[in-house]
């Protein structure tokens, strides 16, 4: 399996249970879902299970729920998969379509597992040039006096940044004034 940004790639071999038929081909999925995809997903699902879903057997929800997840997730993926209403909906073997799922699932597990390490490494590199004093640490939120007193020397050094300006305006307009005067 390849993750690359957001998205991965995979190659299944699988052999259909029922028909003993080879399936084989490259995918590309979503690593993650957005909401509004999350909901699109669900959306299908329910679609799939119609308006007495809830009649509907485990075996049949559980092939409902991954025809759904797989048809928001896949980006890319073999001849063998495409379908008019839904990718993988025709293949007879469950089995085949289960095995997809599962790897779609998989990559989202590496991408989240890959994405804390980066965290970590981030956090200790933070740290690491902090102990160095590279970089000073800000006050934790919720010493309050502390940010209190940064607030209040950051307003003290703008208002002093403030006057230093105006002052320096005022010597500029007193010079300007007695350069008039002098011609």
């Amino acid at each position: 399996m390849q993750i690359e940004g957001s998205e991965a790639k995979f190659t299944i071999n699988v052999l259909g249970k029922v028909t003993k038929e080879s399936y084989i081909g490259k995918f590309k999925v979503k690593c993650i879902l957005s909401p509004l995809e999350e909901i699109e997903a669900d959306k299908v699902y329910r679609d799939l299970l119609g308006n007495n879903y809830h009649l509907s057997n485990e075996n049949i929800k559980q092939k409902a729920f991954a025809l759904a997840q797989l048809k928001v997730r896949i980006i890319e993926s073999p001849p063998f998969w495409e379908n008019d209403y839904i990718g993988g909906g025709h293949i007879s073997d469950s089995n085949v379509v289960l095995e997809v799922l599962e790897l779609a699932v998989e990559a989202q597990e590496k991408y989240i597992d890959k994405k804390e390490e980066e965290m970590v490494n981030r956090q200790k590199a933070l740290t690491d040039a902090i102990k160095k004093g590279t970089l000073k640490k800000e006050p934790e939120l919720d010493d309050v006096e502390a940010v209190e007193d940064k607030l209040n020397e950051k307003s003290s050094e703008d208002e002093d940044e403030e006057l230093n300006e105006e002052e320096l305006e005022d010597e500029q307009d007193s010079e300007q004034s007695e350069n008039e005067d002098q011609s």
